[in-house]
């Protein structure tokens, strides 16, 4: 009876440790990203000092980039729902309640998601297609 308790004991245990790593690691690499994008940015203050509208422009494009990313990331991630949910609600059948909240429960989150999508406004600056370039090259 006891080592029946073990397997969910240790499945929770190893899924929160993977978990915890995951996001130590997404951490890293955002902390990572903004130190290079400081470094960047302040070399580029140093070497066109005359031209600092331009270095300006490109963090406002380096701004607007992130939140275009993270919005088609959120769209992503309610697709994924959706679909899933679908899925579910069409490999179980439709056949109890009980088992179909699997499938509705994904399919509420996406259209949570998709809601919030259309109701929040974009950044007022779409990304352009490449950062803006310095004036000596």
């Amino acid at each position: 009876m006891r080592w029946q308790v073990l397997i969910p004991i240790s499945s929770i245990v190893s899924s929160c440790l993977a978990f915890s790593v995951i996001w130590w690691a997404s951490q890293r690499r955002k902390e990572r990203e903004s130190f290079y994008r400081y470094e960047l940015s302040r070399l580029m203050l140093d070497k066109y000092a005359d031209d600092r509208d331009r270095v300006f422009a490109w963090l406002r494009w380096q701004e607007a980039n992130d939140i275009a990313r993270r919005r088609d990331t959120l769209r992503a991630i309610a697709w994924v729902l959706l679909l899933g949910g679908v899925g579910v609600l069409a490999g179980i059948g439709f056949r109890r309640i009980d088992e179909a909240l699997f499938g509705y429960v994904p399919i509420g989150v996406g259209f949570g998601i998709f809601t919030y999508l259309l109701t929040s406004r974009p950044s007022p600056s779409a990304p352009s297609p490449a950062p803006p370039r310095p004036a000596g090259e």
